[in-house]
């Protein structure tokens, strides 16, 4: 689900062109915003409760989701979609991301020798981004292991990341990383603190 992203749209029987400009996730549901459905003989809007059809292409294949119209937004004219399809609510829950203040410590995959320690400043369920004030010795593969905690919802041991960024600003180094299989109990300590910033920020 890449924001800018031209997908077809199934609008009783009619298809239309759009763009997906912007989505929000409320716990098992997923919100999408698309500009107005440009169909040949015009915009196509499909009525309040509908459901249409969304064609994403992606990998060469096309394969189609369902969406529920709910209303156009004022002052944009974008239409608002909701959808509980799983292949989408999983590719919004690993581009989601939010800011944190996490002491981690960094280790070596192979000896377990602390490599040093940081802060997670941002966090999502497809890896993190952590700064550090000294410049760690991250191996020629690029694989670390860090541990951390999240508050009261609990502790994430020695998970392997992969960095694929390393960023020199003013008296820091920024390292950003994806997790490489993240288990279910550190999946699910990461979404409830992905839940939390959710309600936090919405309330």
């Amino acid at each position: 689900m890449q924001i800018g992203k031209e997908v077809v749209l199934e609008i009783g029987g009619k298809r239309a062109v759009s763009k997906l400009v912007g989505w929000k996730l409320k716990k098992r549901k997923g919100f999408l915003f698309f500009e107005p459905p440009q169909a040949k003989n015009g915009v196509v809007t499909p009525l309040p409760g509908e459901e249409v059809t969304v064609n994403l292409g992606t990998g060469g294949s096309v394969f189609g989701l369902s969406a529920v119209y709910i209303e156009p937004l004022k002052h944009t004219g974008l239409l608002l979609f909701a959808t509980e399809d799983e292949t989408v609510i999983s590719s919004l829950l690993a581009m989601e991301r939010f800011s944190c203040f996490l002491p981690v410590q960094v280790t070596d995959v192979e000896t377990g020798v602390r490599l040093g320690e940081g802060m997670v400043f941002d966090i999502g369920l497809g890896g993190i981004a952590f700064y550090s004030t000294e410049r760690l010795d991250i191996p020629a593969h690029n694989a670390i292991k860090v541990s951390f905690h999240i508050g009261e919802m609990g502790h994430i041991d020695s998970q392997l990341v992969k960095v694929s960024r390393i960023k020199a600003t003013a008296g820091k180094f920024e390292y950003y990383g994806s997790f490489v299989e993240l288990n279910k109990p550190g999946e699910e300590i990461v979404l409830a603190y992905l839940e939390f910033c959710r309600k936090w920020l919405t309330n």
